[in-house]
């Protein structure tokens, strides 16, 4: 088996758990080059804008 079938393969069976490290890894690269309060703000922007499109729908 090549890498490629076996990686779909591992995503396949954890899906759950590969896109939480994925998200994990794109927050944590975005406080080192962001910073915190940033960061912060973007995470409530997106957040508010989830709950009002929600409760728009």
């Amino acid at each position: 088996m090549d890498w490629g079938k076996k990686l779909i393969e591992y995503y396949n069976s954890n899906q759950g758990a590969v896109i939480g490290a994925l998200i994990g890894l794109v927050i944590g690269i975005a406080f080192l080059v962001f910073g915190f309060f940033k960061v912060l703000l973007i995470v409530l922007c997106a957040v508010l804008g989830f709950y009002i499109g929600k409760k728009c729908k």
